[in-house]
């Protein structure tokens, strides 16, 4: 019998230790069940640098047969890590995978502490890559989309921005601009949502109502850091993992991070909560193989170590009958492939025999804060969108610096050298000089500084998009009057008269403005001289006269 362990925790004592502690109880509880065993226990170790020995992943960079071979050769698989470790850290990149391939091959896994928050992530968001958190790990609230100046061209597919008040996921719209809700990560900060008086309050689980028991029996005493009381749900209590285990018991509790209520996105891949505490979720089923706990298993105390122990005893049982039953990594791959056409021909099916009525696929498109209220005899609520807010931020374009631009020029060729220049242009902040100047070479400047561009140059900075082939080549250009080259022209030439006169006013050969002298008008009632009499002895003589 093959048994894999999975060391999550980071390479530092604390992790060391935790990790050896780990490997020691497995070995000690195995040891116990040699009665069920009738081959050899054969450990393998895993942590982040080795486990590439045992991902397959189409989609992915590792697609070794060998490696899916050798994970199917795996009986069971006990997996814990880091409380604080974030399923979205590149660091868990790995883990993301081999926790999605359990979940497609139906393997016998026991997954604690980080193990089960990459569960809830993968089940809640429904993603199958890798995305990368824009806002840091810890995410950060709505205020601070702002804050991110980012360009269009930066910003990729898998960039994403996390509300960790609420545990949203927002990606990018390239067509509108704006950063749209897409999906809900099913984890929320508890200090975030606590602090956050807004919607804060309507994620964190509310206050449920509990019988009072006498105190010097029933007490359980915690401290205020780091434990915290384990309760069972009733549905749940005469499940094989609690077997011999209290209605509530201590567990430690050191994650930052708390499950919320959320809908399921994808109705293969859905879990039931079996014990919760005030904070949220502890326990959780995803199917008869695949148990999660919230906490990490310690022999300090008890009552993990036997919830444990009964784990293992149910599936050794199951391993030893043959009612095990698991898929192999290669088959599951591509029937992951097919999930989309499956539903897509469950629903035809059905309409198909049923074309007076509705289909009964009960897919809504709106988020129903319905919590881990669901009953056996109700079916599951699966929706298309879980994420909580429905609202569009826009993105804040930043300007960009020269670095940025010689950055631009060097990952994209066909950019072309017109838009880099007139961003650039839009950025320095020029001096503002005046319309008159007495430097001579001034209107050889304003001259050069003209719109002189071709029809192609105007069409391609407007429509980056369109193919510049599609282009005529001699095609006349029309522009508006008030931006005509000849109408610019008069106006400067009007401009440098006028300025030329006031600095030349005795030289003639200069053109001026026409300057006409006028007398003052005279009244009507006023007599007129009779300028013909008085000066007819300047230009008249007897001579003109003549007979």
């Amino acid at each position: 019998m093959k048994i894999l362990i999975v060391n999550g925790y980071g390479k530092c004592i604390k992790g060391f230790r935790s990790s050896e502690h780990y490997k020691q109880m497995i070995k000690d509880l195995l040891a116990g069940k040699k009665e069920m065993i009738d081959t050899e226990l054969e450990f393998f170790i895993a942590d982040r640098d080795t486990i590439d020995d045992f991902l397959y992943e189409i989609d992915s960079s590792f697609v070794r047969v060998e490696c899916g071979k050798m994970f199917d050769s795996i009986d069971l698989i006990f997996f814990e890590g880091d409380a604080n470790l974030r399923p979205w850290s590149p660091n868990a990149y790995k883990f993301l995978i081999f926790l999605r391939m359990c979940m497609r091959s139906n393997k016998i896994l026991f997954a604690s502490s980080f193990a089960m928050q990459g569960l809830v992530f993968l089940i809640a968001s429904n993603i199958e890559c890798q995305l990368s958190i824009v806002n840091g790990l810890n995410g950060s609230q709505l205020g601070d989309l702002s804050k991110i100046k980012k360009s269009m061209n930066e910003i990729r597919m898998s960039d994403y921005f996390l509300d960790n008040v609420t545990g949203d996921l927002y990606s990018f719209n390239y067509d509108t601009g704006e950063w749209v809700g897409k999906g809900n990560a099913g984890l929320h900060s508890r200090r975030a949502a606590e602090e956050f008086k807004t919607i804060g309050k309507y994620i964190v689980k509310a206050p449920q109502y509990k019988v009072q028991r006498m105190k010097e029996i029933d007490l359980l005493y915690v401290s205020k850091e780091n434990e915290v009381v384990c309760s069972l749900r009733k549905n749940s209590m005469h499940n094989y993992l609690f077997y011999d285990l209290p209605f509530e018991f201590v567990v430690p509790f050191k994650n930052s991070w708390d499950v919320h209520p959320f809908n399921f996105v994808n109705p293969k891949k859905t879990f039931q909560t079996m014990a919760d505490c005030e904070k949220g979720p502890l326990v959780i089923s995803v199917s008869d193989n695949i148990v999660a706990t919230q906490f990490s298993i310690r022999s300090k105390y008890k009552e993990t170590v036997l919830m444990l122990k009964n784990f293992m005893g149910y599936q050794l049982t199951k391993l030893c009958s043959g009612r095990a039953q698991t898929i192999p990594i290669e088959i599951a791959s591509i029937k992951q492939n097919d999930n989309a056409m499956d539903i897509y021909l469950e629903q035809l099916s059905r309409s198909k025999y049923n074309n007076q009525k509705t289909i009964k696929f009960n897919v809504i498109t709106e988020f129903h804060h319905a919590g881990f209220a669901a009953k056996k005899s109700n079916q599951l609520d699966v929706v298309v969108n879980n994420s909580i807010g429905k609202k569009k931020f826009k993105q804040t374009q930043s300007k960009l610096n020269p670095k940025d631009l010689d950055q631009l020029l060097l990952y994209n060729p066909s950019t072309s050298t017109i838009q880099l220049q007139q961003q650039s242009q839009q950025q320095e902040p020029q001096p503002k000089q005046s319309i008159y100047c007495s430097s001579p070479n001034h209107f050889d400047e304003v001259r050069n500084q003209a719109f002189q561009r071709s029809n192609i140059e105007i069409i391609q900075t407007l429509h980056p998009s369109i193919d510049p082939a599609l282009f005529a080549q001699n095609r006349p250009l029309w522009v508006p009057g008030y931006l005509s080259q000849t109408r610019l022209q008069k106006c400067q030439m009007n401009k440098k008269q006028n300025t030329t006169s006031e600095d030349n006013p005795s030289n003639t050969h200069i053109l001026t403005e026409l300057k006409y002298n006028t007398t003052p008008r005279i009244p009507r009632g006023q007599s007129q001289p009779h300028f013909r009499v008085i000066q007819k002895d300047k230009w008249m003589t007897n001579k003109n006269f003549q007979v």
